[in-house]
């Protein structure tokens, strides 16, 4: 994936608080490419870019697939 100052700039600034599938949704809206979800992840993953999203469980949450033992 080869992008130029502007798209990488326009990531850098866009990048806090999405997710890489929204991240990569309104980059192609925007420049009208065809940017994959992986791209993205890979885009922020080499220059070490955090979102900020937690994805971690919490105290007391209940996972949607928990099953009664017994």
């Amino acid at each position: 994936m080869k992008l130029n100052n502007k798209e990488e700039q326009w990531i850098l600034n866009n990048y806090v608080g999405k997710t890489s599938s929204d991240i990569a949704k309104d980059f192609n809206k925007k420049f009208n490419k065809n940017i994959t979800n992986k791209q993205i992840q890979n885009f922020k993953k080499s220059r070490h870019l955090k979102s900020g999203i937690n994805t971690k469980f919490k105290r007391k949450q209940i996972p949607h697939n928990k099953k009664k033992i017994g």
